[in-house]
């Protein structure tokens, strides 16, 4: 049921699943029937699943006879903050409309705690992450965007991809072993939701299921984090309740050949993908460390000068109480300091004289009554007492 792509789908895959409505299963219904009345007594029906950008076939898809097809490949295009791979997609859908399987593009959603950051990217529409396994993914973005308003019945893990999600925590690691890379490891997990809503007029009953890889990274020298998900193998099975474990349970519903022209190409581009992920992980790790050594600088540049702020406090506050404390010693004896402008000299002189002089060869002369200096003995300058 599901077509064949890498283990691990390092393409992160855009939102399709409004391009693969009932509308379309029903117009191909059309061309199914021709097909099936070409070829008499056979109760399937083979389509062609073709890749319009690559001008490739991507796959031939055989299905029950009746059935309704659509499908195609989604290719990423610059910018989409959810769609950054190569992936097909597909909807088939019994003819009355009562059930159906959808194959969706992989996803991924991501949440920073930092509302800014989070403000400009919602605003581009992006999907946010809303916890770390595969049951968070699918309850918190998948089912309100492919299934809006539906009930949630059941949650547990999903039995077909068990067997993936080990191979691919596996190769995380082996993969993180080989890069060095030192963040936490990154989680696997699958999960199967059974959901009921309305469709066509009438309540069905689905499962939908996925296989999620969460990595969960903190930013150095901040209490801040951020979380990247990516959901792969997401499909979509429909039917009304009692049909639905008998639906899900067949082997022969979908039997999807791939075209090894196309799995070449796609493996070509994994391979550039998987290159160039690598090295934008090792700037990444770069760039983390030299923030963390910038940070560690920061704070030792900040102690250092709180440590030389407090020091000159320390100073200037010991400054003040000496000169307090030389102040009132030097009341106590009635005298004070004096500064020679001629040379910075400082004598201890009376206090008891309202004006002091000295002249150029150091002769301190002090008067109580004149303001004019001394009478001889070259040229006078008064001096200011210090307290």
């Amino acid at each position: 049921m599901i077509l064949k792509k890498t283990a691990l789908q390092l393409a992160l895959l855009g939102f399709m699943a409004a391009g693969l409505t009932s509308c379309q299963a029903q117009k191909s219904t059309t061309a199914t029937q021709q097909n099936a009345a070409a070829t008499p007594g056979k109760a399937t029906v083979t389509h062609t699943l073709m890749d319009q950008g690559w001008g490739l076939p991507t796959a031939t898809v055989t299905i029950p006879k009746g059935w309704g097809f659509a499908g195609g490949v989604v290719h990423a295009t610059g910018g989409a903050c959810t769609v950054t791979g190569t992936s097909p997609v597909m909807h088939i859908e019994a003819s009355d409309g009562s059930e159906g399987v959808v194959v969706m593009p992989s996803l991924r959603a991501q949440y920073v705690s930092d509302p800014n950051t989070m403000r400009q990217y919602t605003s581009q529409g992006c999907l946010v992450a809303t916890g770390m396994t595969a049951t968070d993914f699918l309850k918190g973005v998948v089912i309100p965007k492919a299934r809006p308003g539906a009930r949630v019945l059941s949650a547990g893990p999903a039995p077909l991809l068990e067997p993936m999600v080990a191979k691919a925590t596996q190769q995380l690691r082996e993969l993180a072993a080989q890069s060095g890379w030192r963040g936490a490891a990154p989680t696997v997990s699958s999960a199967r939701v059974r959901i009921g809503y309305v469709r066509n007029g009438h309540p069905v009953e689905e499962y939908v299921s996925a296989m999620v890889v969460c990595s969960r990274q903190s930013m150095p020298g901040t209490r801040m984090f951020s979380v990247d998900c990516t959901a792969d193998q997401i499909n979509l099975v429909y039917a009304p309740a009692e049909q639905l474990d008998a639906l899900a349970a067949r082997k022969d519903l979908v039997d999807a050949k791939p075209n090894p022209a196309w799995q070449q190409r796609l493996a070509q581009n994994d391979q550039q993908y998987q290159m160039a992920s690598q090295a934008q992980m090792n700037r990444q790790q770069n760039q983390n460390a030299q923030n963390a050594q910038a940070y560690a600088q920061r704070n030792i540049d900040t102690i250092h000068a709180i440590g030389r702020a407090s020091m000159d406090v320390d100073r200037q506050r010991q400054a003040a109480i000496d000169h307090s404390a030389q102040g009132t010693a030097l009341s106590m004896t009635n005298s004070n300091l004096y500064t020679d402008p001629n040379t910075g000299r400082q004598v201890q002189l009376s206090d008891q004289y309202s004006h002091t002089y000295v002249n150029a060869e150091g002769t301190v002369a002090q008067q109580t009554n004149s303001a004019s200096g001394p009478i001889g003995g070259g040229w006078w300058t008064e001096m200011v007492p210090q307290h």
